[in-house]
């Protein structure tokens, strides 16, 4: 089994670019977030989505609001998260130096984890749900969130089909209200 702190010093040094957390050795969160038109944001209180479907393990979330649409950990996975990297952080066995190093990476770390990766509804062209797999197309013709992987799936294949089949109705809601 890998070290948790390595992992996160490891994250540290790929930079804003790259993402991963481990909840229980088990979770990891892998994405290449985020190239115009996406972006980092914060998170987002699920109230006040127009939709959010979750991922199968119930680790990820997709959402819609009127202004983004985003992806962020689900509260449980975010919870068990900061749980282990307490944990991590309370660790008596490290010298002062590690252990400085382990707090520095490890908030860090926790608040990356505790933000969203969105991009802006007007950037989106189309949303559509095609063999298992929800497509998020921009107006640039670039497919959005398909590089992120949740525990060794890819998260935009790993939605219920109605669920995912909810999410694009709701988007398309949404582009018709614009239109008015």
């Amino acid at each position: 089994m890998k070290s948790l702190l390595m992992t996160f010093v490891f994250l540290a040094t790929l930079g804003p670019g790259s993402a991963a957390a481990h909840e229980s050795s088990d979770l990891s969160l892998h994405s290449s977030c985020c190239t115009a038109p996406m972006r980092w944001g914060t998170r987002h209180d699920l109230s006040d989505a127009r939709i959010s479907i979750r991922t199968r393990d119930r680790g990820a979330v997709l959402l819609l609001t009127d202004e983004v649409v985003a992806v962020q950990l689900s509260d449980r996975a975010l919870r068990d998260l900061r749980r282990e990297l307490r944990d991590k952080e309370d660790d008596d066995d490290d010298s002062a130096l590690a252990r400085a190093i382990k707090v520095a990476v490890l908030s860090g770390v926790r608040e990356l984890l505790s933000n969203s990766a969105e991009c802006p509804v007007r950037e989106v062209r189309d949303v559509e749900y095609r063999n298992g797999h929800l497509i998020i197309t921009t107006r640039d013709d670039e497919t959005i969130f398909d590089d992120m992987e949740l525990s060794d799936h890819e998260v935009m294949d790993d939605f219920s089909p109605s669920d995912a089949r909810a999410f694009v109705r709701a988007f398309r809601r949404l582009e018709a209200e614009r239109r008015r």
